[in-house]
């Protein structure tokens, strides 16, 4: 989850790595894939979309990458509604 309010603008920084400027991030984990209990590997993709009952739904897949050691996998995790 993210908030921009407060954050620092860093589209002039070239390198965050390498600055000397205060860097203030607003973000904040909302789900942790292992806490789940999910194994997650190598996830490329991120969507939103719908699930059947029309709710918003966060869609994470990844491939193989051609590797037997890899698996393709999709998540789905509906977004409740937050109360108005």
């Amino acid at each position: 989850m993210i908030d921009l309010d407060g954050a620092t603008d860093v589209s002039a920084i070239a390198s965050l790595a390498k600055t000397d400027q205060r860097v203030v991030p607003r973000k904040s984990q909302v789900l942790g894939l292992r806490a789940a209990g999910l194994v997650p590997d190598n996830i490329e993709s991120m969507a939103i979309g719908k699930v059947k009952d029309g709710s918003d739904a966060l869609n994470l897949g990844s491939d193989n990458n051609f590797s037997t050691s890899q698996r393709t996998q999709f998540y789905v995790f509906k977004i409740p509604r937050r109360p108005q």
